[in-house]
């Protein structure tokens, strides 16, 4: 075995089980030892290595230890070459029956010439001989040696699970009779069932059993002849078949929901624009199949809301209803789609956070960065509340903490105070150049920026104050990124789409000189893009509406700064959005591909870029 395996990997031998439980634990009955490896073997692992081996041992060596005293400093540990030989010829079995047959040569040659090795070694080559041989469609051979070591042996449980393999393996697959082999096992007793996870090979060949024995139903053939039909119909056709399932099927379980409704309608309905046959679709599955359409709670409802958020808002409400029932059983779902309702303005939001609260505290196996996520959002729909209703009416931290409750021990109460006090009810809207000598704090006057531009955004450019906030989380990050960073072509979040054309690279050349000498909260372009980036590609599902909150409000960003005097040369403001003309289309279209080209995006960065042209419109392309 390769020494770079760790005790927890995937075994190397493809058997799905961890290496500690696989094939080092054959190496051990093998021998009662793992053999120190050399450093510098001069045989390969191969067929020619081991002819290479056979004609450098003198013919009386007949054990591996003999075999590698023999060898010399030169030459490997014969025990961990044997071993590495034969998981080289279990993963080539894989794909080749015509390996597997030497593979099983090779194990049989090997029990030969090593004639004079323990039988504890030699029934352990013979498993892996039996399991080629297997692979290589000799089931009956492989069988006969498993069998002669069960009659041998019947208290270990190595050729049982090394039989069961075999024939799960097989193919066709015979899970009924691997069952009996295990079952056998464990009613002997045999000694070693733990070291072999007895217990779970018997539980996997039952649900085999099962899977096979559902596939062979009328049902299942049923649902295979319907599949069939169904990929190669019509997007009306799909919605009639869709109906008459969930109105007729029999068996129509939560499987085939999430297959009918996620996989086989959702991506279809996306590109042509019909989300709403969809979500009537999923209405009819919850008023005839409530329990099932409660127990895939967590995807259907995640689809429902971006669905309804696409233009069909009537639907919003069961939507949320649904991906709400059970939110701590698909938490990852749940929480990709704050995003979208945040970018959207959907305070609603905060109503089920709170109400759902203690169920979701209560969910098991959640991770602790899932219970401050969830508040963090709900932090935030209650100041986005307040703001849509009056966004000068001043707030306290405790009413946020009252409206909380509970939540609250999962935020950081210093970060939520400056959002309270300058976000809400403050008056950081007149905030300017000249007040910005008044801070000490480099960071403290960065953050009191961004608060003022976010909301100039809500009060000015008409922006919702969810979508503000949503802005404003990653725009402080940004700028105070963007004022230290030296040099912007040489920056972790410089891009390499700047370099594509020579009039740009003149252009940047240019900027990059001003840039040396001028304020520092500018944002830079290039920077925007590559943070853009990397918001975008934060979490498991990707940030891509927190990132087009924050390229949309970066790009009208210079204008506001160069009206409260951050910037006086009028310009680089110029320069600053005139390549920020030339990025917002193509990241404006990535962003919408990425999304299944959403109305919400859309229509966000048709925003941005109309902003810009009505400003700078000569810098566009």
């Amino acid at each position: 075995m390769s020494s770079d395996i760790g005790r927890n990997d995937p075994c190397p031998c493809g058997s799905g089980r961890k290496y500690k439980k696989c094939c080092l634990r054959k190496q051990k009955v093998a021998s009662g030892r793992v053999a120190p490896r050399r450093p510098t073997p001069a045989i390969e692992v191969s067929p020619r290595g081991w002819a290479e081996l056979q004609r450098r041992l003198p013919d009386d060596v007949d054990t591996l230890a003999g075999a590698t005293a023999a060898l010399g400093d030169a030459g490997p540990d014969i025990h961990n070459w044997v071993w590495d030989m034969l998981t080289m010829w279990r993963r080539q079995s894989g794909s080749s029956a015509e390996a597997a047959s030497l593979g099983a040569s090779f194990a049989e040659e090997i029990v030969a010439r090593f004639s004079a090795e323990d039988d504890a070694f030699r029934r352990s080559v013979e498993a892996e001989r039996a399991f080629l041989l297997g692979r290589a469609g000799r089931t009956d051979e492989a069988e006969a040696i498993c069998r002669r070591h069960i009659d041998a042996h019947p208290e270990e449980a190595r050729a049982y699970c090394t039989l069961a393999d075999v024939l799960l393996d097989a193919e066709p697959a015979e899970p009924a009779r691997a069952l009996e082999v295990l079952e056998e096992a464990a009613a002997r007793p045999v000694s070693d069932a733990q070291s072999w996870d007895l217990a779970r090979r018997i539980e996997e060949a039952r649900e085999m059993l099962r899977t096979q024995e559902m596939r062979a139903s009328e049902h299942y053939v049923e649902w295979d002849q319907f599949w069939e039909a169904f990929d190669d119909a019509g997007l009306d056709q799909k919605f009639e078949m869709a109906r008459e399932r969930i109105d007729n099927a029999p068996d129509f379980d939560a499987e085939w929901a999430f297959a009918l409704m996620v996989e086989g309608l959702g991506a279809p309905c996306q590109e042509e624009g019909r989300r709403k046959e969809w979500l009537e679709t999923l209405a009819r599955l919850r008023a005839r199949r409530p329990e099932v359409a409660k127990q895939e709670s967590g995807s259907l409802g995640s689809m429902a809301v971006e669905f309804a958020l696409a233009g069909h808002r009537e639907y919003l409400d069961e939507a949320l209803a649904l991906m709400f029932e059970e939110p701590a059983s698909a938490p990852d779902l749940v929480l990709r789609e704050f995003e979208l309702l945040a970018y959207a303005g959907e305070t609603g939001l905060l109503d089920w956070l709170s109400e759902k609260w203690p169920e979701y505290r209560e969910g098991e196996n959640l991770m602790p960065h899932a219970y401050t996520e969830w508040a963090s959002w709900a932090a935030l729909a209650q100041l986005a509340a307040w703001a849509e209703e009056d966004i000068d009416r001043a707030h306290t931290l405790q009413e946020l903490r009252d409206v909380l409750g509970d939540m609250w021990e999962e935020l950081d109460p210093g970060r939520v105070e400056r959002y309270v006090t300058e976000f809400v009810g403050a008056e950081p809207a007149r905030f300017d150049a000249a007040s910005a000598a008044e801070f000490d704090d480099a960071d403290r006057v960065i953050e009191s920026v961004t608060f003022a531009f976010g909301r100039d955004l809500v009060d000015a450019q008409g922006w919702h104050p969810f979508k503000a906030l949503l802005a404003v989380q990653h725009l402080s990050a940004f700028l105070e990124h963007n004022a230290r960073c030296e040099d912007p072509f040489q920056d972790a979040y410089a891009t390499k789409q700047a370099m594509q054309s020579k009039a740009m690279r003149r252009q940047l050349k240019a900027l990059r000189e001003e840039w040396r000498e001028g304020p520092r909260f500018a944002p830079h372009p290039d920077l925007a893009e590559g943070f853009a980036e990397a918001v975008y590609d934060e979490g498991m599902f990707g940030a891509p509406y927190s990132a087009a909150a924050f390229f949309e409000a970066v790009v009208r960003l210079t204008p506001w700064l160069a009206q409260r005097g951050f910037i006086e040369r009028g310009e680089l403001v110029e320069a600053i959005q005139g390549h920020f003309g030339q990025r917002i289309n193509d990241v404006g279209a990535k962003y919408v591909r990425a999304t299944g080209r959403h109305p919400l995006l859309v229509r966000g960065f048709a925003d941005a870029a109309d902003a810009l042209d009505r400003a700078y419109g000569a810098n566009r392309r």
